[in-house]
């Protein structure tokens, strides 16, 4: 009986097979958990770079229309946009609009034609 040593609690506890089993079952859950919770925190980043870049997009576009909103406050700003986008022009001055040839086909346009209507209906039909 002086040879043997007896275990104590916790050396008992942990020495028995089904409590390994148990532990490496939590063991299992626990790192599932963790991986969980990694990949929703990978996703929440890719979120959150996702918006900031949206965000600064958006500031840009602010400031771009701001600055248009303030040149349309003045009538030069209002002017100058009728100008622009409706051609208009002053009384007394002209308007020159250039076409760029390489980037569009060049379309004449045939002078009025003189003759009568059958004279047309004719020249319409290759006759």
């Amino acid at each position: 009986m002086f040879g043997v040593r007896q275990r104590g609690v916790a050396e008992r506890i942990f020495s028995s097979k089904i409590t390994v089993a148990v532990l490496v079952v939590v063991a299992v859950v626990l790192g599932r958990s963790v991986l969980n919770v990694y990949q929703k925190y990978q996703e929440a980043a890719a979120n959150y770079a996702r918006a900031d870049k949206e965000l600064s997009s958006l500031k840009d576009d602010q400031a771009t229309f701001s600055a248009a909103v303030t040149a349309l406050n003045t009538p030069s700003g209002v002017e100058d946009e009728i100008r622009r986008k409706f051609q208009m022009t002053k009384q007394g001055e002209n308007l020159i609009v250039i076409v760029d040839d390489g980037s569009a086909a060049a379309t004449t346009v045939p002078a009025a034609v003189s003759g009568s209507w059958w004279a047309r209906v004719g020249r319409f039909l290759g006759l």
